[in-house]
C-alpha cells in the first residue's frame, strides 16, 4: 500500500497530509512524590534501581516510541519531497519540523491564548496560510492523506478533508487507522480505507 501512496503522491499537484494522535510519542507520567524518593534510593540501591525500571515501565502513557515516530515521518518528508504539500497535525512534539518538512506548511493545534478559528484554536498565520493553499486545489490532481487520526478534532481534520475530497473529483483520499479507517460513501469511489496503524504503513519498507 505504501507504494500505491507514493505512486499517487508522484502523480499529484498537490498533497494534503493529516497527522493524528496514532503519532503521538509515548512519555513518562509525571513523578509522584515515592517515585522521586525512589529515584534518590536506587543510586546505591540496586533493588531500587529495579524497582524503578519497572515503575517506570508501567507508568508509561499509550503512544509510540519517538525513535519509531522519527523514522516514520522521514519516510513521509521523502514522500512529500519537491510537491505542493500542507500538514495538518495534531501532534505537537516538533518531530515533523525536524524531519525536514518545511515550518510555513504545518499546522498545529495552537497553545492556549492564540486566537479562535470556527474550528478551533490556531495560530492566526498558519490557519490563513493553510486556508489560502486550501482553496487552490480547488480543481488540481490532488491526494489526501489523512494517518492515524481519529475523532478527538474531526471538525480540524477528518470532516473537512471528506469535503474537500468530496468537492475534487480530481482528489482520492487515503485513510490510514488501525480502527477508525472507514469511508463514507459519498466518496468511496475515490477512497482507500487502509486498515493500519499509519507508523506501521511508512516503515514497511525499513
Amino acid at each position: 500500500m505504501l507504494e500505491q501512496i507514493r505512486q499517487s503522491i508522484e502523480q499529484a499537484q498537490m498533497v494534503l497530509v493529516g497527522i493524528g494522535t496514532e503519532f503521538a510519542v509515548k512519555e513518562e507520567a509525571q513523578e509522584d512524590p515515592f517515585f522521586t524518593e525512589l529515584a534518590k534510593t536506587a543510586q546505591t540501591d540496586p533493588a531500587a534501581a529495579a524497582l524503578l525500571a519497572f515503575h517506570k515501565s508501567q507508568k508509561k502513557v499509550g503512544g509510540c516510541e519517538k525513535e519509531q515516530v522519527q523514522k516514520a515521518y522521514e519516510v513521509l518528508a521523502d514522500l512529500l519531497k519537491d510537491k505542493n504539500y500542507f500538514v495538518i497535525s495534531l501532534c505537537e512534539d516538533g518531530l515533523l519540523e525536524q524531519a525536514g518538512l518545511k515550518e510555513n506548511r504545518i499546522l498545529t493545534p495552537a497553545k492556549e491564548g492564540e486566537e479562535e478559528t470556527d474550528s478551533g484554536v490556531y495560530p492566526t498565520d498558519s490557519w490563513e496560510t493553510y486556508t489560502k493553499w486550501l482553496q487552490g486545489t480547488l480543481n488540481r490532481n490532488l491526494v489526501i492523506l489523512e494517518l492515524g487520526v481519529g475523532m478527538e478534532l474531526p471538525q480540524l481534520i477528518r470532516f473537512p478533508f471528506e469535503k474537500v475530497a468530496y468537492f475534487n473529483q480530481k482528489s482520492c483520499l487515503y485513510r490510514v487507522h488501525s480502527h477508525l479507517y472507514q469511508m463514507t460513501e459519498e466518496i468511496k469511489e475515490r477512497g482507500y480505507s487502509v486498515p493500519m496503524h499509519p507508523v506501521t504503513l511508512l516503515l514497511e519498507e525499513k
